[in-house]
């Protein structure tokens, strides 16, 4: 079925085009025919455009007229064309929007399967821009959902904790403008809480096999992107030269404030973990990656706020890392988990850009979790540069 789509929308996405081209060539020849010729086109459900300044054309999947206005809604986005491609698909898979520079095809599919975003964007846009590379804003790829269908689709809520509304608002979680103007000044710190965390195939006392030669590979990764970056490699958990995981969070947080006061240009904070449990595997690029979930620490019970644990950022936390998924799902349909959110507060009060990430889990091999390094680069550059521009 994913492949009879694909095929039909790439045959009818080359005539369309072709026919667009036609009416754009002649609009461009004549101002005034273009003007004619866009009020009749619209009148007919497809709306090449042209203008002097921009001469872009292109076309949408839009499905029904409440799913345009609401997931247009408030992104600062402009509509300019409609085009009903087909009625099997449901308004979960997606649109196109210009923002005055540039149109971005952006699609959801309601199985996460990257086939049939591939088929779509080739197939409408002649293999141009692929699904979140550019624009791909969370408000625009999550539309208009409620903060209870947020926090049902998005997020894993632990037992010892509770994700009322009051904590954070929508608007807050989709709107943020997390982007960042790269500098020569440390902007990123990498660290390791629990630096001694392993995988399945890790060689003893080798540090490179465990969750600091994961950091070490995204510390590379982004310095390639233009980031300054500091990889703090302390080990945190370790005391007496022993592994006491007991102190690793109280250790961890004095190195922060040290590192934070002495490079007060950071702005991102990343502390990589990896988690426990079954391996977590998916394929990205056609290698096997571990899979990626990003944590939340809520600084509060299941009864309330715990006071002493106070987080002036949580509700920015929360939208840094809901963003990450959000382009993460785009971008690299089921590698990122659900956002997981538990009690206390995990050090991440520091800074409003602040991640906890859980690269796969022990019984990942190292492969898997450096590979994993690869996508999350891209996402993370994607939500600080507002889309990858």
């Amino acid at each position: 079925m994913l492949r009879t789509h694909r095929s039909h929308l790439k045959w009818l996405g080359g005539l369309v085009l072709g026919f667009c081209a036609f009416r754009l060539l002649l609009s461009l020849a004549s101002p005034a025919f273009g003007v004619v010729s866009a009020l009749s086109m619209a009148q007919s459900g497809l709306f090449c455009y042209a203008r002097e300044d921009v001469r872009e054309t292109w076309i949408s999947i839009v499905m029904e007229e409440s799913f345009r206005e609401r997931s247009l809604k408030n992104t600062g986005y402009q509509e300019e064309t409609v085009l009903e491609v087909d009625d099997t698909h449901s308004e979960e898979d997606g649109f196109l929007v210009y923002d005055g520079k540039k149109s971005v095809l952006y699609i959801r599919s309601s199985d996460g399967n990257e086939d049939v975003s591939t088929g779509l964007t080739e197939g409408l846009l002649g293999g141009g821009e692929q699904l979140g590379q550019n624009e791909g804003s969370a408000a625009a790829l999550a539309g208009t959902l409620s903060f209870a269908e947020l926090r049902s689709k998005y997020f894993v809520v632990d037992p010892s904790t509770s994700f009322p509304e009051g904590i954070v608002d929508t608007k807050t979680l989709l709107t943020t403008d997390f982007r960042l103007e790269k500098s020569k000044e440390p902007q990123i710190l990498i660290f390791h809480t629990h630096s001694s965390e392993g995988y399945a195939d890790s060689r003893p006392g080798e540090s490179a096999d465990t969750v600091v030669g994961v950091g070490e590979y995204l510390t590379e990764l982004l310095e390639a992107k233009g980031y300054c970056v500091i990889h703090d490699t302390s080990r945190y958990d370790v005391k007496d030269g022993e592994v006491n995981r007991n102190v690793s969070y109280t250790q961890a947080l004095k190195g922060l404030k040290q590192t934070l006061t002495e490079y007060p240009s950071i702005e991102v904070v990343i502390d990589l973990h990896r988690d426990s449990g079954e391996a977590r595997v998916t394929t990205v690029n056609g290698k096997r990656t571990a899979q990626v979930m990003l944590f939340n620490g809520l600084s509060r019970t299941d009864e309330g706020p715990i006071e002493h644990l106070p987080n002036e950022n949580l509700p920015l936390n929360l939208a840094f890392s809901l963003q990450c998924k959000l382009i993460g799902d785009a971008k690299y349909p089921g590698f990122l988990k659900r956002n997981y959110l538990k009690s206390y507060r995990y050090n991440m009060h520091l800074r409003a850009r602040d991640l906890l990430m859980e690269v796969g889990t022990g019984n990942n091999t190292v492969a898997e979790a450096y590979a994993a390094m690869e996508p999350f680069s891209e996402i993370l550059d994607s939500v600080l540069t507002g889309g990858g521009e």
